[in-house]
């Protein structure tokens, strides 16, 4: 699976940064950390965002991800990284 993120807090104005990750990649994190997994699974999925966008993890010649960047799904809402997890961004008409 494939998502986007915007990086508005280090990149240059623009840049965006392509992330590959797996449900391997989910399921790590769920089970690191997750009581009740059906309630994480969307935490879940963005940590593995984050996680996959950190050059210790997937090496590219952009800034990792911070708080401040945006995460992107397709056919999903946008998220804002914040220091401690994520918000949803409300886009006017939704």
């Amino acid at each position: 699976m494939e998502a986007t993120i915007f990086l508005t807090k280090f990149g240059e104005p623009g840049e965006t940064r392509k992330v590959t990750y797996t449900w391997a990649d989910v399921e790590s994190v769920l089970n690191r950390n997750a009581i009740d997994k059906e309630a994480a699974r969307l935490d879940a999925v963005l940590d593995a965002i984050y996680m996959r966008g950190q050059n210790e993890f997937d090496p590219q010649p952009h800034p990792s991800a911070s708080a401040g960047d945006y995460i992107e799904m397709p056919l999903g809402p946008i998220y804002r990284i914040e220091p401690m997890g994520f918000t949803r961004v409300e886009c006017v008409g939704e």
